[in-house]
């Protein structure tokens, strides 16, 4: 079934004839969220959500509809994703060349593992910016380091055990195996913030172990 979602201004003309389109595209279920300037309402959406079934399409005129930043956006097209539907996002001209729900299913994924790679490159960044604060810290000798939480030499034998999950799972990834951080996230139970977290910490211990 195709279900339209629109997050518009009912005065603004733009909203009106998005909303027209998207009644015109087809859609059988609709669900209309009111833009509040300052806040991002989510009521109508984490409704739809929660429905939303396999087979079913989700039709949005775009995507920023659905989230304001990539991390919003992996968590809520991951999870139309698992549920087996789709999206149609209008204003990328990829969907409109789609045939059939196939199609839409590989550009569906496509577009969450874009938003995964602009999560990765702001982690990347914040990295970057932490390491660059460490350094001055302990130029300063102020610097006195984190506990690592999940990791192979850990007290507590379940984080040694999730921190193993976590290296095994981002191995096969490595191999070329199509699992997104947020698989690997759900399937250890921590969040993707901790998957990052392991990956940096084995890739700096691979670049070690080579000099």
């Amino acid at each position: 079934m195709r279900i339209g979602y629109l997050r518009t201004d009912a005065a603004v003309e733009k909203g009106i004839q998005q909303n027209k389109l998207l009644k015109k595209i087809g859609a059988k279920q609709f669900y209309l969220e009111a833009a509040i300037v300052g806040k991002f309402e989510k009521k109508y959406l984490q409704q739809l959500l929660l429905e939303i079934k396999a087979g079913d399409e989700l039709v949005i005129a775009s995507l920023e509809h659905l989230g304001q930043t990539p991390r919003e956006l992996v968590k809520i097209i991951q999870g139309i994703y698992e549920k087996g539907a789709t999206l149609d996002i209008l204003d990328l001209p990829a969907f409109k060349q789609a045939k059939g729900s196939a199609q839409k299913r590989v550009f569906t994924k496509l577009v969450l593992e874009m938003q995964e790679y602009l999560v990765a490159q702001e982690q990347k960044m914040l990295e970057t910016k932490r390491q660059a604060g460490i350094e001055l810290a302990k130029k300063h000798g102020i610097y006195k380091g984190k506990q690592v939480e999940y990791a192979a030499n850990v007290h507590n034998q379940q984080k040694r055990l999730v921190f193993e999950l976590i290296q095994r799972l981002l191995a096969k990834k490595a191999r070329g195996e199509r699992i997104s951080i947020s698989e690997i996230a759900r399937k250890a139970g921590v969040t993707r913030q901790t998957v990052y977290n392991i990956k940096r910490d084995l890739t700096a211990s691979i670049k070690n172990k080579r000099r």
